[in-house]
């Protein structure tokens, strides 16, 4: 065997660990979007998801709705 097909097999035997390394490691997934939330204002003034929302947190985002529903109740009361 010349010293050319040595190579060449060892270069082979290489190229295919690495690929095999790899592949039983994995490749890690690119990480999940955060979901974001809106506000849907009037008359409802329900939080759902909106991948351009404002708010981080489902949580965030209630309480400012409920804030709004306040305010326009008090609004309402005064009248």
């Amino acid at each position: 065997m010349t010293s050319k097909k040595k190579v060449i097999i060892g270069v082979t035997l290489i190229t295919g660990l690495i690929l095999y390394l790899v592949s039983r490691k994995g490749v890690a997934a690119p990480p999940a979007p955060q979901m974001r939330y809106s506000c849907s204002g009037e008359p409802d003034y329900i939080c759902s998801e909106d991948s351009n929302g404002i708010y981080g947190t489902i949580a965030e985002c209630e309480a400012v709705c409920l804030l709004q529903t306040q305010t326009i109740d008090v609004i309402i009361d005064e009248i």
